[in-house]
């Protein structure tokens, strides 16, 4: 035991300490507070240097355990906080701080420091512990440890607060590790302790928090600098491995306050050194070597989520290390892991963009460039995206670019780009390929797709897919832009087919892409715009060159197919530019051979096989005039031109027929000149030429014929009209006219005739049909609400007038003659009666009707006139009725056969009703009927023939004075 007494109290050092041992251990010194009574508190226990005064340094306070001996331990120094009593106390604090500065004078340390070791050659330095107590009780928190500088004052800087391992020995021995560890869980399911580096917080505007830096040793030789390892906690049986996570800073709440970076940087070489930059590695955990399916760890590298509307996320970069002087730039390889011996998949490898934000945000774009060469002809870097090789018949790996998709409101989903290199000065643009995989030895090639997105649903279009090439600089030429099926077997293989297709439209009611091929537009002054061309492949042999098709897309149950449309190019903005033309053209034959020139077809599409769907339409229609005064375009359809004694092309413009159902009709063919729409413009004269004879040859007949009837209908109708007036004005003139004679003899013109066609003969018990009537009939004058009514229209049918006779001519041409003959009657064989022969009736129109009625329409029958130089006669009018046949009457003349004999000449007491025949130019004067005596007003002279006279002095009476008095003549009995 202890030594007696167990204290010393050494005056001379105002000390106080255990008695020394004597064969056993030093005596003990404890200070303890003396136990508090009741509810009152312990006794406190102070060490407590001594205060200094003016500049005196306070006294220290030392609690120092004892030293060992030559071979033995130092003395253990605790200091322990008293436990509590009971309940739910907390234990008492240790408290170890420095004493406060006065002044300008620095704060006292604390210092806890393990003891050094002895000078031996192994002696460890004594370990340094700042442990927080342990929690007894049931779910109590330990206690935290925490090592923080003090705080600084004004513009003073905090203290540091540092954890550094000791010193390594001076020979070899290397430094003290400095560990950071969390607590460890609790037996039964806690998690372990979390280990937090923070930096400190900033308290003023705009102030930056305080970094973390966690740096590997310094090396002073040759030796490689310390390593910084991070490494997530391992695991139990089922346990997941701890997660290691790296993150950048928060930024501000106020205004445009970016998140703290996170930089992961291999260390450089030495300034005079040519060694590798270190390297920079991030590798996903190895699943555990002995188990069956676990795959290894993921590497995610994503950048910051974006957490405003509309803001983009962060950039994710890999980037190789700049080259220096004639290095390479450094390379930046990303592979999927390597799938297992047997059979496993290798890992794939996925690039994809950060996706947008719920509202609007775009998708984060994928870019893979290669390096830009920056010194003369150099080639810049390649970007090279491969599938994986397969080996036996598996298939090769496949290469997916796809952009981010979009949000699920609006965002429009990520593109994806492709661009070779920027050239240098002269160097030529970098080339972008997509080839597919070159097939075994016994294979298919693979497929190389452009495919425009399909559209999601509503009414959204397909995704187009587009191929551009580059764009040209200065005088030089554009870039081509080439679509290619591969080329066929050496031996009888069929060339691959080249295909541009629009992406399918969604399944509700998106239309589908559409795919255009344009040429380049031209950008200097009357530069013509690049051209499009699609040309069928060239046979090499008696084969038939490849042929074109362009077909309108098919349809569904109810759709329209789909139009082929080709249109010339839209003329230029500046002064006269014409619209592209656009040409279909059959093949030529060939150079030495008899081969017709190949056929340009223009046909409507078949109507479906359902009951009455129409065929298509076929339409050739010129362009219309966008300009204020242009004309429209011309609609050309002309038959090649003959060679040699070749007849020229025909040309045909036909309805198609009816199908064979009971009463569909023929299709119509139409010619018709465009409407004017302008203000005083005329509508489109429609012209239709037979072709100009030469030499002894005639001229291209026209003619205009309806379609025959079928067994029981009639026959089409043909109507040539003119077109409707305008408001105002009259319709236009119908002219139907021989062609004129070009020839030096007294050739005829040609003669015109205008004829019904015969009726059909009748069997034995039927009778003959009529032949076809035919008019000539004007239409009604228009009616008005104020003026005159407009006349009905006049019909004029009139001959030629007689050639002039020149130099030694003996007579002047006959007036062409005009004859109207009906048909005679049929003949009718026994027992039938022969038909009765055409009738003539030359009836003038009726005046109209209204408060005064108007006159009727007057009939004018005049011979012509005798030609002057002579005694000529002028020509008569021959009124000659039919000639009877055996005892029948012949025909008469008769004057308005139709009008009952008015009383007393006129009929209630109007001149209206006057029926008679007036000769010569006196008004009046002719001869009239009527019965009873006469009242009606003629000219002097005139006569009255009275159909109910009776006697020598009531038969006949003439007139004698202009007026209304007549005196009878007197007859024989």
């Amino acid at each position: 035991m202890a030594s007696t007494p167990a204290i010393i109290v050494d005056g001379a050092t105002n000390s106080v300490k255990g008695q020394p041992g004597s064969s056993d251990a030093g005596g003990a010194v404890v200070l303890a507070g003396g136990l508090g009574a009741s509810t009152y508190a312990g006794g406190l226990v102070s060490l407590t240097g001594g205060a200094g005064t003016t500049t005196g340094a306070g006294g220290a306070a030392s609690v120092v355990g004892g030293a060992g001996g030559d071979d033995a331990v130092g003395g253990t120094l605790t200091l322990t906080a008293g436990a509590a009593g009971g309940g739910n106390r907390a234990g008492g604090a240790t408290t170890i701080a420095g004493g406060a500065g006065s002044g300008t004078g620095a704060g006292g340390a604390a210092t806890l420091t393990g003891g050094a070791s002895g000078t031996g050659a192994t002696g460890a330095g004594g370990a340094a512990t700042v442990t927080g107590g342990a929690a007894s009780s049931t779910n109590n928190v330990g206690g935290v440890a925490s090592v923080v500088g003090g705080a600084g004052n004004g513009t003073g800087n905090g203290a540091a607060a540092k954890l550094t391992g000791g010193v390594g020995g001076a020979t070899s021995g290397v430094g003290g590790a400095c560990t950071i560890k969390g607590g460890a869980g609790g037996s039964s399911a806690g998690a372990g302790g979390a280990v937090t580096l923070d930096g400190g917080g900033a308290t003023a505007a705009a102030t930056a928090g305080g970094a973390i830096t966690i740096t590997g040793g310094l090396s002073t030789t040759s030796a490689a600098g310390g390593a910084v390892t991070l490494v997530g906690g391992g695991v139990g049986t089922t346990g997941i491995g701890g997660l290691v996570s790296i993150t950048g800073g928060v930024g501000g709440t106020s205004g445009a306050r970016d998140g703290g970076a996170v930089s992961l940087i291999g260390g450089a070489t030495g300034a005079a050194s040519t060694g590798v930059g270190g390297v920079v590695t991030i590798t996903g955990g190895a699943s555990t070597a002995g188990g069956a399916s676990g795959a290894g760890g993921a590497v995610a590298i994503t950048g910051g989520a974006a957490g405003t509307t509309n803001a983009a996320g962060g950039a994710a970069s890999l980037i190789g290390g700049a080259g220096s002087g004639t290095g390479n730039g450094g390379a930046v390889t990303s592979t999927g892991g390597l799938g297992g011996a047997t059979s496993g998949v290798g890992g794939a490898l996925v690039f994809t963009g950060g996706a947008g934000g719920s509202s609007a945000g775009a998708g984060g774009a994928v870019s893979l460039i290669g390096g830009a060469a920056t010194a003369g002809a150099t080639a810049g870097g390649a970007a090279n995206l491969k599938g994986g090789a397969s080996t036996g018949s598996g298939t090769g790996g496949l290469v997916t670019i796809t952009g981010g998709a979009g949000s699920a409101a609006t965002g429009v989903g990520g593109g994806v780009t492709g661009a070779g290199g920027l050239g240098n000065t002269t160097g030529a643009g970098g080339a972008v390929s997509w080839t597919g995989g070159a097939g075994g030895t016994d294979a298919v090639g693979g497929t190389a797709s452009l495919i425009g997105g399909a559209a999601g649903g509503g009414n959204r279009a397909g995704g187009a897919a587009a191929l551009t090439g580059g764009a040209g600089a200065g005088t030089s030429d554009g870039g081509a832009s080439t679509v290619t099926g591969g080329a066929g077997g050496a031996t009888s293989g069929i060339g691959g087919a080249a295909s541009i297709v629009g992406g399918v439209g969604g399944t509700s009611a998106g239309a589908g892409g559409a795919a255009l091929v344009t040429g380049g537009a031209a950008t200097g002054a009357a530069t013509a715009g690049g051209a499009v061309t699609i040309a069928g492949g060239l046979s090499t042999t008696s084969a038939a060159g490849g042929a074109i098709t362009i077909t309108g897309g098919g349809v569904g149950t109810t759709g329209v197919g789909g139009s082929v449309a080709v249109a010339g190019g839209v003329g230029g903005t500046s002064g006269a530019r014409n619209g592209g033309a656009v040409s279909v053209i059959g093949g030529a034959g060939g150079a030495a051979g008899i081969g017709d020139g190949g056929i340009a077809t223009f046909k409507g599409g078949a109507s479906g096989t359902g009951a009455t769907g129409a065929g298509g339409a076929l339409a050739i229609t010129g362009g219309a005039a966008a300009s204020t005064d242009g004309a429209g375009g011309a609609g050309v359809i002309a038959g090649g031109a003959g060679a040699g004694t070749g007849a020229g092309g025909l040309v045909s413009l036909t309805g198609g027929a009816s199908g064979a159902g009971a009463t569909g009709n023929g299709g119509a063919a139409t010619l018709k000149g465009g409407a004017s729409l302008s203000t005083a413009g005329d509508g489109g004269a429609v012209s239709v030429t037979g072709g100009l004879g030469t030499t002894t040859g005639a001229g291209g007949a026209i003619t205009v014929t309806s379609g025959a009837g079928g067994t029981s209908g009639l026959s089409g109708a043909v109507t040539i009209a003119s077109g409707a007036g305008g408001t105002t004005s009259a319709s236009g003139t119908l002219t139907i006219r021989t062609g004129a004679v070009t020839a030096t003899a007294g050739a005829a013109s040609g003669a015109m005739t205008i004829e019904t066609s015969a009726g059909a003969t009748g069997a034995t018990s039927t009778n003959g049909g009529a032949s076809g009537a035919m008019t000539l009939q004007t239409l009604a004058g228009g009616t008005t609400g104020t003026g005159t009514g407009g006349a009905g229209g006049l019909i004029s049918i009139l001959t030629g007038v007689g050639g002039l006779t020149t130099g030694v001519g003996t007579a002047g041409g006959a007036g062409g003659g005009l004859t109207v003959t009906t048909g005679n009657g049929g003949a009718g064989s026994t027992p039938t009666t022969g038909g009765v022969g055409g009738a003539i009736a030359v009836t003038a129109g009726n005046g109209g009707n209204g408060t005064t009625g108007g006159v009727g329409g007057a009939i004018a029958l005049v011979a012509g006139n005798a030609g002057t130089g002579g005694n000529v006669n002028g020509a008569n009018i021959d009124l000659t009725p039919g000639t009877l046949t055996g005892t029948a009457l012949n025909g008469h003349v008769r004057i308005a056969p139709a009008t009952a004999t008015p009383a007393n000449g006129v009929s209630s007491g109007t001149i209206a009703s006057k029926v008679g025949l007036l000769f010569g130019s006196t008004a009046g004067f002719g001869i009239y009927i009527g019965s009873s005596t006469p009242s009606l007003t003629a000219a002097q002279g005139s006569l009255y023939l009275r159909s109910d006279g009776s006697s020598t002095s009531t038969r006949a009476y003439i007139n004698t004075d202009g007026g209304t008095t007549w005196t009878a003549v007197t007859t024989a009995a």
